[in-house]
Protein backbone atom coordinates (compact mmCIF):
# COMPACT_ATOMS: atom_id res chain seq x y z
CA UNK A 1 0.00 0.00 0.00
CA UNK A 2 1.19 3.80 -0.70
CA UNK A 3 0.42 6.87 0.16
CA UNK A 4 0.09 9.77 -2.08
CA UNK A 5 1.82 13.06 -0.54
CA UNK A 6 -1.65 14.66 -0.27
CA UNK A 7 -2.13 12.22 2.02
CA UNK A 8 1.29 12.39 3.90
CA UNK A 9 0.21 16.62 3.89
CA UNK A 10 -2.95 15.50 5.73
CA UNK A 11 -1.39 14.05 8.03
CA UNK A 12 1.39 16.29 8.53
CA UNK A 13 -0.91 19.19 9.41
CA UNK A 14 -3.08 17.03 11.59
CA UNK A 15 -0.45 16.00 14.10
CA UNK A 16 0.77 19.96 13.55
CA UNK A 17 -2.55 21.09 14.96
CA UNK A 18 -2.61 18.67 17.39
CA UNK A 19 0.50 19.45 19.01
CA UNK A 20 -0.40 23.24 18.86
CA UNK A 21 -3.23 22.83 20.33
CA UNK A 22 -1.92 20.48 23.49
CA UNK A 23 -0.34 23.96 24.49
CA UNK A 24 -3.16 25.63 24.68
CA UNK A 25 -4.23 24.88 27.74
CA UNK A 26 -4.02 27.10 30.88
CA UNK A 27 -5.87 27.83 34.31
CA UNK A 28 -6.68 30.56 36.38
CA UNK A 29 -3.68 30.57 38.80
CA UNK A 30 -5.21 29.62 41.56
CA UNK A 31 -4.02 25.34 41.18
CA UNK A 32 -7.82 24.62 40.83
CA UNK A 33 -9.85 23.79 37.89
CA UNK A 34 -9.38 26.11 34.70
CA UNK A 35 -12.63 28.70 34.49
CA UNK A 36 -15.44 28.30 32.51
CA UNK A 37 -15.67 29.37 28.91
CA UNK A 38 -17.71 32.89 29.08
CA UNK A 39 -20.75 31.73 27.49
CA UNK A 40 -20.93 28.58 30.35
CA UNK A 41 -21.85 31.57 32.96
CA UNK A 42 -25.39 32.26 32.00
CA UNK A 43 -27.64 31.52 35.07
CA UNK A 44 -25.30 32.05 37.43
CA UNK A 45 -24.74 34.19 40.26
CA UNK A 46 -22.58 37.11 40.39
CA UNK A 47 -20.65 35.42 43.45
CA UNK A 48 -20.27 32.59 41.40
CA UNK A 49 -18.88 34.48 38.33
CA UNK A 50 -16.40 35.87 40.51
CA UNK A 51 -15.32 32.86 42.60
CA UNK A 52 -14.45 32.02 38.57
CA UNK A 53 -13.14 35.19 37.26
CA UNK A 54 -11.69 37.11 40.28
CA UNK A 55 -12.29 41.25 40.81
CA UNK A 56 -14.26 41.99 37.61
CA UNK A 57 -12.40 45.24 36.16
CA UNK A 58 -15.43 47.27 36.22
CA UNK A 59 -18.89 46.95 37.66
CA UNK A 60 -21.75 49.54 36.64
CA UNK A 61 -25.04 49.51 38.04
CA UNK A 62 -28.10 49.60 35.91
CA UNK A 63 -31.71 51.34 36.51
CA UNK A 64 -33.87 48.36 36.75
CA UNK A 65 -31.72 46.64 39.81
CA UNK A 66 -28.61 44.18 38.42
CA UNK A 67 -25.55 45.65 37.43
CA UNK A 68 -22.88 44.69 34.35
CA UNK A 69 -19.57 42.82 35.68
CA UNK A 70 -16.74 43.54 33.16
CA UNK A 71 -13.48 42.02 32.23
CA UNK A 72 -11.13 42.37 30.58
CA UNK A 73 -8.10 40.01 29.57
CA UNK A 74 -5.39 39.73 26.56
CA UNK A 75 -2.83 37.22 25.68
CA UNK A 76 -0.15 36.49 23.26
CA UNK A 77 0.37 33.36 21.04
CA UNK A 78 3.09 32.40 19.39
CA UNK A 79 3.28 30.15 16.69
CA UNK A 80 5.90 29.14 13.65
CA UNK A 81 9.68 28.69 14.13
CA UNK A 82 10.20 25.71 12.38
CA UNK A 83 11.07 24.09 9.19
CA UNK A 84 9.06 21.67 7.16
CA UNK A 85 10.23 19.66 4.40
CA UNK A 86 8.82 20.91 0.83
CA UNK A 87 6.09 18.07 -0.12
CA UNK A 88 7.46 15.90 2.51
CA UNK A 89 10.22 15.39 1.04
CA UNK A 90 13.28 16.49 2.44
CA UNK A 91 15.81 15.82 -0.75
CA UNK A 92 13.49 18.91 -2.13
CA UNK A 93 14.63 21.05 0.41
CA UNK A 94 13.07 22.54 3.81
CA UNK A 95 11.40 25.86 4.05
CA UNK A 96 11.28 27.59 7.02
CA UNK A 97 7.97 28.95 9.15
CA UNK A 98 8.61 32.24 10.38
CA UNK A 99 7.90 32.76 13.84
CA UNK A 100 4.67 34.73 14.64
CA UNK A 101 3.15 36.56 17.42
CA UNK A 102 -0.89 37.78 17.73
CA UNK A 103 -1.98 39.63 20.19
CA UNK A 104 -5.52 37.83 21.88
CA UNK A 105 -7.84 40.04 23.96
CA UNK A 106 -11.34 40.00 25.08
CA UNK A 107 -13.60 42.47 26.45
CA UNK A 108 -16.58 40.43 28.61
CA UNK A 109 -19.54 42.14 29.79
CA UNK A 110 -21.84 39.82 32.01
CA UNK A 111 -25.41 41.64 32.50
CA UNK A 112 -26.61 40.36 36.01
CA UNK A 113 -30.45 40.95 36.25
CA UNK A 114 -32.40 42.08 39.57
CA UNK A 115 -32.14 38.30 41.09
CA UNK A 116 -28.79 38.37 40.92
CA UNK A 117 -28.33 35.54 37.93
CA UNK A 118 -26.23 36.03 34.58
CA UNK A 119 -28.61 36.65 32.29
CA UNK A 120 -26.79 38.07 29.34
CA UNK A 121 -23.12 37.88 28.13
CA UNK A 122 -21.96 40.17 25.29
CA UNK A 123 -17.97 39.07 24.03
CA UNK A 124 -15.86 41.12 22.09
CA UNK A 125 -12.27 40.32 20.74
CA UNK A 126 -10.39 37.90 19.49
CA UNK A 127 -9.64 36.02 22.04
CA UNK A 128 -13.32 35.42 24.14
CA UNK A 129 -13.50 31.59 22.74
CA UNK A 130 -10.41 30.66 25.51
CA UNK A 131 -9.63 30.39 28.82
CA UNK A 132 -9.68 34.28 30.49
CA UNK A 133 -6.87 35.63 31.55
Amino acid sequence: MTIGMGTWRLLFLAIVCAVSLAGCTSSNGAGGEPPRPALSWLGATSAELQQGYGQPNSVEPLPEGGKVMTYRWSRTETSGGFAVAQGGHPQLGTQYVPTQTVSMNCLARFVIGADDRVREILLQGNGCWADHR
